[in-house]
């Protein structure tokens, strides 16, 4: 018995899953730069905009390669959306 993996139809799960990524990434930085243009705080765009690419980008590699920390980088995230609210 041959397993057929074009089959599963993974590519199609991986492309979902990438666009469905990159939206979350635009609604995320949308949501960072109203909130840092009514608070005023431009050099902190300016600063972390590059910070928050990079997490991003270290952030799908983990889901595209399928390694455990990406469930610690979303705890990350959670916890730093939590907090933000808080303070």
């Amino acid at each position: 018995m041959k397993l057929d993996l074009s089959q599963l139809r993974l590519q199609k799960e991986i492309d979902r899953t990438k666009a469905l990524h990159v939206l979350h990434f635009c609604f995320f930085y949308l949501s960072f730069f109203i909130h840092r243009v009514q608070t005023g705080g431009w050099i902190g765009l300016i600063l972390l905009t590059p910070l928050i690419f990079w997490f991003y980008h270290l952030y799908y590699q983990t889901l595209k390669q399928l390694y455990y920390t990406y469930w610690t980088f979303s705890l990350f995230m959670i916890a730093y959306f939590i907090f933000t609210v808080i303070s």
